[in-house]
């Protein structure tokens, strides 16, 4: 428990998730099938450096709640176990110590979002495999991973290398923060780097054309948008992504949604006028200096 207590302030859990996670740990290791489940996927990742995650964190939620435990703590928990083998990836790889907890304070971050849509301390989604394979990393305010291109980008081909943006909830998105992520990313994904250029996409909410109908112009979502050509816009019935504006509140009818905040009131207003939201999929090209 003592190790697990150190995982747990290293990455900086809030001490009420700390003291929640330690009594559903202490829970579920009195289902001796539990244990075995987890020391299994714990040998197996730390044989092949990689793990079928969704799969085996589907099923140790599913043990957990069968322990009397939340399977979202279920979640987590399977997620904390993998992480001192994760971190002997790290420094076997020669990565700092220093990349690892920036990256793998994504479990917390998502902890707490889980807290605040359902109350539980734990996780409500399993995408944290590219995390645990060493190909996700949180540099600066922003995480990237390597990708290829969905379409055709100016002179940019549909399939070639691209560095993928993902934005954490992490503090404000300040647009001279996001340009020194930028500038981290390109070092870290070199075989991205083609002829002194990179190029950025992103799949977000966050490109969303209506924010500029609501969002001040110097909103620094808007900045961050503004990099971005968009090359495709996909509409969701409803707002799929509510949870990340209203927390709690993000499933209750347009005009019981809270209205805070600027985000707040222009989603608000345009679920109850047209029912509708846009998730966007942009791209930039970056020069490497």
């Amino acid at each position: 428990m003592k190790d697990f207590i150190r995982l747990l302030t290293f990455l900086d859990f809030p001490e009420p998730a700390r003291d929640a996670l330690c009594r559903a740990r202490e829970q579920v290791h009195t289902s001796d099938e539990y244990v075995k489940y987890i020391c299994h996927c714990c040998d197996v990742y730390r044989l092949n450096g990689t793990l079928d995650y969704e799969r085996h964190a589907a099923r140790a939620a599913g043990l957990a709640e069968a322990a009397g435990v939340d399977g979202k703590i279920g979640t987590l928990l399977f997620f904390l176990a993998l992480c001192p083998d994760a971190y002997a990836f790290y420094q076997a790889e020669g990565r700092e110590t220093g990349l690892y907890r920036a990256s793998f304070s994504d479990l917390t971050m998502k902890c707490v979002e889980c807290y605040k849509v359902y109350g539980v301390w734990g996780l409500s989604t399993a995408w944290f495999g590219r995390f645990f394979d060493r190909t996700r990393f949180l540099l600066g305010r922003l995480e990237f991973e390597d990708d290829t291109l969905r379409c055709d980008f100016g002179a940019h081909r549909k399939g070639e290398s691209a560095i993928n943006v993902h934005i954490p909830e992490c503090g404000p998105l300040d647009h001279d923060a996001c340009k020194a992520s930028y500038a981290l990313a390109v070092q870290a994904f070199p075989k991205c780097v083609r002829e002194g250029k990179a190029v950025f996409v992103c799949s977000s909410w966050l490109l969303a054309a209506e924010l500029s109908t609501f969002l001040p112009p110097n909103s620094n979502i808007l900045r961050f948008a503004a990099d971005y050509q968009i090359l495709r816009v996909r509409e969701e019935q409803g707002f799929p992504d509510g949870w990340r504006v209203f927390a709690d509140r993000w499933q209750s009818p347009p005009e019981q949604l809270p209205r805070d905040t600027a985000l707040q009131r222009g989603y608000a207003d345009r679920l109850s006028t047209c029912g509708t939201t846009t998730v966007a999929y942009g791209a930039f090209e970056y020069k490497v200096l």
